[in-house]
C-alpha cells in the first residue's frame, strides 16, 4: 500500500516536471510561478510518500535501493527549479537594462554544475568540503530547500545520516539544522586534531621517496586542517 502510493505521488510529480521542461522548451512561461508552485506541493507530497514506504523497509540493501530512488527524483526536480531559476533570470534582464550583479548571477546559474567530494564524515576532509560547498551551492543559492537537497546529495556514510532527519524539516531551517549538525560532529577543532594525530601515527614505515612525499603531503593537509 505505501509502495503504491510512492509509485503515484512519483508518476505526478514526473508528469508536472515534463509539463514544465516542455513549456520551458517552447518558451512558454506566462504562469511558470504557479507551475512551480504546483511542482514543489508535488515533491513534498512525493517526499512524504516516500519516507512512508521507506521506514517500512528492513534490510540494508533495501534501504539503500530506497534512498537511490530517492535521490534520483530529487536530483530530477532541483535541475527543473534550476533551469526555471536560469530562464526567469533572462526575462527578468531582457525588460531592463543589465547591471554587473545581474550578468555575474546569470552566469552564476549558467555555469557547469561542479560535482564536489563526497563527505562521508572524516573529520579532516570536513572543513575542506564545507568550503568547497559554500563556494559552489550556498554562495549561488538563495533556496533552503535546494541547499539542504544538494547537502544531502554530497554527504555519504555517517555524515548522511547525522542529517538524515533534516530533510523531513525541510527549508532553510532545516539547511541550517543540518549545517549545525555537521560541524559539531565533525568539524570540532579538538575532534579534527584527534583525527589528525591518529592518522599521522598510523602511517607506515618512510621507506622511500614517494613515502616521505606522502608523509609531507598529510602533514601539510593536517596543518591546513588546523588552521581552519
Amino acid at each position: 500500500m505505501a509502495k503504491q502510493g510512492r509509485t503515484n505521488a512519483k508518476r505526478a510529480l514526473t508528469i508536472q516536471m515534463n509539463f514544465i521542461r516542455q513549456s520551458l522548451a517552447e518558451g512558454d512561461i506566462s504562469s511558470y510561478a504557479d507551475e512551480v508552485n504546483k511542482l514543489k506541493e508535488l515533491f513534498k507530497d512525493f517526499k512524504s510518500k516516500w519516507q512512508a514506504y521507506h521506514d517500512t523497509l528492513g534490510s540494508e540493501e533495501d534501504i539503500e535501493t530506497s534512498d537511490e530512488y530517492f535521490y534520483k527524483e530529487q536530483d530530477n526536480y532541483i535541475k527543473i527549479l534550476e533551469l526555471v531559476s536560469v530562464r526567469s533570470v533572462k526575462v527578468k534582464q531582457e525588460e531592463k537594462p543589465q547591471s554587473g550583479f545581474s550578468k555575474d548571477l546569470i552566469a552564476a546559474l549558467s555555469m557547469p554544475k561542479v560535482e564536489l567530494e563526497t563527505f562521508k564524515g572524516d573529520p579532516i576532509k570536513y572543513h575542506q568540503f564545507m568550503k568547497s560547498f559554500d563556494s559552489n551551492v550556498d554562495c549561488v543559492c538563495d533556496d533552503g530547500n535546494l541547499k539542504l537537497t544538494r547537502l544531502m546529495q554530497y554527504t555519504a556514510g555517517l555524515a548522511k545520516d547525522a542529517i538524515r532527519g533534516c530533510s523531513l524539516i525541510g527549508g532553510d531551517k532545516g539547511y541550517q539544522q543540518a549545517r549545525s549538525i555537521l560541524e559539531t560532529r565533525f568539524g570540532n577543532p579538538h575532534l579534527v586534531t584527534e583525527h589528525i594525530i591518529h592518522e599521522l601515527r598510523q602511517r607506515r614505515q618512510v621507506r622511500s621517496p614517494v613515502d616521505i612525499q606522502s608523509l609531507a603531503d598529510g602533514a601539510s593537509n593536517a596543518l591546513w586542517s588546523c588552521l581552519t
